[in-house]
This record gives structure tokens, C-alpha cells and sequence, in this order.
């Protein structure tokens, strides 16, 4: 359980497609009620002045098929950029940042940097994360590509410290994998528990 009672519950993807139709889906459900909720907020020159009939334009095309500028210029970055290796999403490098997070815990309750990196990497495994589970040696590489730690990743180290303590690394565990599920798993679900 992570702090607050609250209970974030992994669900389940068949495969990576799936992962990917549910992470979409679940990203045009977002964008519609953002635009929504800036449409009662918003006169109608504002509406059109912000660009949001245009996102809602975009949105719609998306939905049926249809066309739209957004896509063109999607398709044309896309060109460019496939010629190398698909980049992560931000949703696999904010939970690569969560996994990072975990070691650096497991770092502070005690273990040096191998034994953490080793620690996390059979978490993740178990908890199937990612696509393909993270060997320590790749934990190793995204820590070589980390920026420093920010005022809001310490503040989340120490409510997880303070939650789940030091000398218990598998309520660590729980606590930065349900985290890394819930950043990158679109069917991930949060409970919030009564207390008794």
C-alpha cells in the first residue's frame, strides 16, 4: 500500500499492442475531457483564439479517420525519426525515473548501488513493468543518464522512506513498482481505502 491508503492495482495487457491501443485511448479520453472542461470555461472568441477548435478538430478526425494538419506534420516527424531506433515514450522514462527513485531508496536504507540495482531489477521482473523486464545492468545504464535528483523527487523519497522505511525494501517495492505501473500502465487502477 503506498501512503494515504492508497491501493494502486496493476492491470492486465495481453501484449504490447494492446499496451499501446490502451495508452492511446486512454490519451484521446484525457484530451476530450480537458477540452470539455475548457469549453465551459472559455467564451467562444477565446475558444477559437487559443487554438482549441483546432485540437478539438484534430481530436475529431482522430476518432473517425478524418484528416488533419496535426497528423501531417506527425507523419513527417515520424519519417525522420524512424530511421533510428524508436526512442522511449514518456510514459517508460517516467517509469524508468521510478525505478531509478527505487535504488536510490534501497540506496539509502543501506544497500550499495549493485545490490540495489540487482534488488529492483527482480521487482520489476516479477511485477512485469515493462515489456522486457530490466537486467541491473540496465538499471545501471538509465542511472548514467539521469539528471540529478529535483526538489519533488526527494520529496517523494522521503514520503516512501517515511511510509514504507528503510529496512524494509520490499514495502519499498511495492511502493515505486505500484508508482512505475501507475505512470506507465494505462490499466493500472487507484483505490482509495477507508480507513477502519
Amino acid at each position: 500500500m503506498t501512503p494515504g491508503n492508497i491501493l494502486i492495482i496493476p492491470g492486465k495487457i495481453a501484449d504490447k499492442d494492446d499496451l499501446e491501443r490502451a495508452r492511446g485511448l486512454r490519451a484521446a479520453a484525457c484530451f476530450w475531457e480537458m477540452l470539455v472542461a475548457a469549453k465551459a470555461q472559455l467564451g467562444a472568441v477565446d475558444w477559437y483564439a487559443l487554438g482549441l477548435a483546432e485540437a478539438e478538430a484534430a481530436l475529431e478526425a482522430w476518432q473517425t479517420g478524418g484528416q488533419h494538419g496535426f497528423f501531417a506534420i506527425w507523419e513527417q516527424r515520424r519519417g525522420k525519426m524512424g530511421r533510428n531506433r524508436p526512442a522511449p515514450s514518456s510514459t517508460e522514462l517516467h517509469a524508468r525515473r521510478m525505478a531509478i527513485l527505487f535504488c536510490i531508496a534501497l540506496e539509502r536504507g543501506g544497500l550499495n548501488r549493485r545490490a540495489a540495482r540487482k534488488f529492483a531489477a527482480r521487482e520489476l521482473e516479477s511485477a512485469n513493468v515493462f515489456a522486457t523486464a530490466p537486467s541491473h545492468r540496465t538499471i545501471e545504464h538509465w542511472q548514467a543518464e539521469q539528471p540529478p535528483l529535483t526538489p519533488d523527487e526527494e520529496q517523494l523519497l522521503a514520503t516512501a522512506i517515511a511510509c514504507c522505511g528503510v529496512h524494509q525494501p520490499h514495502h519499498l517495492a511495492r511502493y515505486f513498482v505500484g508508482l512505475a505501473h501507475l505512470v506507465h500502465n494505462p490499466a493500472a487502477r487507484v483505490v482509495h481505502e477507508i480507513a477502519p
